[in-house]
Order: structure tokens, then C-alpha cells, then sequence
């Protein structure tokens, strides 16, 4: 399985928190090759896209404990460029950023003539055409901040006139370049209006200033329009512009409530990978390529619609068989000391010790089934837990429920065997099972990492 990405250079990518790298990442782990080509690097050929393009192997990468990813200073190597047909990939990623220039619209309708039933194209050119990342959220009045669209100084100092203070960008902007901070009472405000706006010859985008940025610019990614996680990014110093990404952020409910809002035009345009910025309860932007979150993209992004769901409902099965035999080894655990306690009861009754030492004993047989049984029960209950909650549902779910059932047989065992001097049948089923799957439990905890 080969898939293609058209991306910036690579050498200007951060591979410790670009989604694009993370996207090659999650293409690697499941045994893809990782073509990369540019936007300029696109051309069609007998009516077919073709790229020249370099096959990317990549250096091992960890998280870093926060939204980064840790990354050697080498992190990719990539082969001599050649032809390759984009049809003939197994998905195509457009993650170019910004400015749409002509550039990016030519490669955009080159990427239509893939046929997008063979072979997916994410984000659907034709969407990223249609969908402007400064004015897509003017089709949801009430999620954005007062907000206009003009080139006319006039409209502009009128609306200041209302807000105060606004933030002035051009339509088409990215990157925070050209943006401003206007002020109503900033003696310089007619100038920066002039520059902006290079003399009333190009439109821009005006927005109240949110006061609530100190807190924290927010951008929420979005797969298959539903939201997978969200990253912070402050003003930098002696700058109101937005900075990288800080830190992990939560995702409010208000914040479902935009990307439920955005979902359906986010579907029907074929932007399957989106980041929404929010600021306070406001949305500011919505980014087609969303560059800045690597960690939270590796997991998601290779997700179709119904592949997200799989593997989210897979991930639910796996950790409630965890839960269910974490309870059914805890029953067993408190039924076998329970068992221990009545023993001594009626050995105590029939005058025999409370320290047998006879094997055939069912006091001595009741406390080895419960003293072997606290032995293993705690640290595969851990395991349960790890493996049910990172690992597949195909993994978990074999590992959790054999160790259970290894469990039950050897318990089952020990209490029936008419003497604990000669082994049986069961007994040696229970132990080899709880060796075999508590290894197996081991192993995949660790590469759940």
C-alpha cells in the first residue's frame, strides 16, 4: 500500500508537533509507503495526476509527555524523486498550507482527476476551493464574534466606532501574516486601515478583539466533523499574534456544539481533516490543513467517517471486557477467601488444625486456591486495564478473556483435585494459561505505547 502526501517542504516542517509527519506516521505504522511531492511538483498527464515524488522513510519518534513528540535531528530520509501516478496511490493527502494562491488552485484541479471512488483524496480539492479557512464561519452567524468583510475604510472606522478594538487580516491571509490590531484611538489607525487594505484595493477580514485570547487560543481538531482532541496556543511576547501550540487543552461542550454546528458543511465539502480555532465561546477560523497537533493527528487521522467509529466502538468493547472480567476476577478473589474463612469454621468445628498440612485437606486446599489466586489476580487486573483501554479490541479482548478463564480452571482445580500432593489436568491448564496470556498482557501493554 503506497499513499501519497502533497506538502510543504519537508525541511520546513516541525516533526515534533506537524500533523502532516503525524499523518505519515499513522500511514507507517500500518505498513504503507510514504510518497511526499509538492503542490508545484503536480501535473497532469493524458488526462491522469502525476507527482514527481520521493518515497520517506522515517525515524522512530515518541511522545514527549505533552502535544509534542519527541524526534531525531534526522527524522527522515527520502529517495531520489520519480514519476508516480496519483491514481495508482491508496489515498492522497493535499496538507499544503496556505497562501490559495495559483499554485495551489492548479494542484487542487489536478487532484480532481483522481477518481476519488479508487482512490480518496483528503480533503476533497474541490472542498478546499469552496470552504475560505476566514469566512467558511460567516455562514454560522451566531458562533463567530462580529465580524466583516470590506475593503472600504469607512466600513471599517464605523465598525471600530461600535467594537473598540478589532484584529484586521486579509481574506485570503495565513500564518498570521498581515495581521493587525486596530484601535479606535491609535493616531496611526488610518494608516494601518491604508496598509491593510493596500488603499481600499483588497478586502479583509475585521473581527472584534476577543479579550479572552489571554487565555488561551484554542484549535480543535476535527475528524470526519466530529472533535479528537484540542491543543492551546497563546499570544506570543510582545506580540497579540497566536503562537504554536503549548499545551493539551479539553474539549468543552461548547466546543462540540461548534463542531456539531460545522459538521454537516465540513462533510458535504469532503473536509475530512479540519482544525477549528476558538477563542473563549467564539469560533475565530477554520483551518483546512490544521498543520500544529501531531499528537492528537497520529492517532486520528488515517479515520474515515465509519473506520473512527469502528475503531472507537472496538475500543469501548475492549475495555468493557476488561471491566467485566476485572469484576469476575475480583468475585473469584473475595469467594476463595470467603471459602477460606467457612473451612476453618468447620474444621474448627470438627477439631482439626486451622494449619493443615495434609494436601488432601479441604482447609489446605481452600487457602492454596486463594493464596495462589492473590498472587496472580492483582497484576493481571493492571494488565487488564492497560491492554483493554490502548490495545485493540482483536488483541485485548482474546488475552483479557483467556487469562480469566485460565484463572477459573486452575481455582476450579485446586478446590476439586482429591489431593493437591499429585498434579491434574486442570490445574495445569489454569497455570500454563496464566503464564502464556500474562505474558501476552505484558507484551501488549508495552506496545500499546
Amino acid at each position: 500500500m503506497r499513499i501519497a502526501f502533497v506538502t510543504d517542504p519537508l525541511d520546513r516542517l516541525d516533526p515534533s508537533i506537524d500533523t502532516s509527519v503525524g499523518l505519515m506516521h499513522a500511514a507507517a505504522t500500518r505498513d504503507a509507503e510514504v510518497w511526499v511531492t509538492q503542490a508545484h511538483l503536480l501535473e497532469a498527464v493524458h488526462g491522469r495526476a502525476r507527482a514527481l515524488a520521493r518515497r520517506v522513510r522515517l525515524a522512530p519518534s515518541r511522545p514527549a509527555g505533552d502535544h509534542r513528540w519527541t524526534v531525531a535531528k534526522r527524522w527522515y530520509t527520502a529517495t531520489e524523486p520519480q514519476h508516480v501516478w496519483l491514481d495508482e496511490m491508496a489515498a492522497v493527502f493535499m496538507r499544503t498550507e496556505p497562501p490559495v494562491n495559483q499554485t495551489y488552485l492548479t494542484a487542487t484541479l489536478i487532484l480532481d482527476l483522481i477518481d476519488p471512488a479508487r482512490t480518496p483524496v483528503i480533503n476533497d480539492p474541490r472542498g478546499l476551493r469552496a470552504c475560505s479557512e476566514h469566512l467558511l464561519g460567516l455562514r454560522f452567524r451566531d458562533l463567530c464574534p462580529p465580524t466583516i468583510v470590506t475593503a472600504d475604510e469607512c466600513t471599517i472606522q464605523a465598525f471600530l466606532a461600535e467594537h473598540g478594538v478589532a484584529v484586521v487580516k486579509p481574506a485570503d491571509g495565513f500564518s498570521g501574516r498581515e495581521v493587525l490590531r486596530l484601535d479606535r484611538h491609535d493616531p496611526n489607525l488610518g494608516s494601518l486601515i491604508e496598509i491593510s487594505t493596500r488603499a481600499g484595493a483588497r478586502a479583509v477580514v475585521v473581527q472584534r478583539f476577543q479579550c479572552e485570547v489571554s487565555a488561551g487560543n484554542k484549535r480543535i481538531f476535527v475528524v470526519a466533523g466530529e472533535p479528537a482532541g484540542a491543543v492551546y496556543r497563546f499570544p506570543q511576547e510582545g506580540d497579540f499574534r497566536i503562537g504554536n501550540p503549548a499545551a493539551q487543552a479539553p474539549v468543552t461542550a461548547r466546543d462540540r456544539e461548534i463542531c456539531a454546528r460545522l459538521a454537516p458543511t465540513l462533510r458535504r465539502h469532503g473536509i475530512h481533516l479540519a482544525g477549528l480555532d476558538v477563542i473563549g465561546a467564539y469560533l475565530i477560523d477554520q483551518r483546512r490543513c490544521a498543520p500544529q497537533g501531531r499528537r492528537l493527528a497520529r492517532l486520528d487521522a488515517l479515520r474515515g467517517p465509519h473506520r473512527q467509529r469502528a475503531r472507537h466502538a472496538g475500543k469501548e468493547i475492549g475495555m468493557t471486557t476488561a471491566i467485566i472480567c476485572t469484576a469476575i476476577l475480583a468475585a473469584m478473589l473475595l469467594a476463595l477467601g470467603l471459602n477460606v474463612s467457612r473451612m476453618r469454621g468447620v474444621t474448627g468445628k470438627a477439631g482439626g488444625s486451622q494449619f493443615p498440612n495434609d494436601p488432601a485437606s479441604g482447609l489446605f486446599k481452600a487457602i492454596r486456591a486463594h493464596g495462589n489466586a492473590a498472587e496472580y489476580v492483582p497484576t493481571l487486573i493492571v494488565l487488564f486495564l492497560l491492554v483493554g483501554a490502548r490495545s485493540r479490541a482483536a488483541v485485548a479482548i482474546p488475552l483479557i478473556a483467556g487469562a480469566t478463564a485460565a484463572r477459573l480452571v486452575h481455582a476450579y482445580g485446586l478446590l476439586t483435585s482429591p489431593s493437591l500432593a499429585a498434579p491434574t489436568r486442570s490445574r495445569l491448564v489454569g497455570a500454563v494459561g496464566t503464564y502464556l496470556f500474562g505474558i501476552g498482557l505484558a507484551v501488549a501493554a508495552a506496545f500499546s505505547l
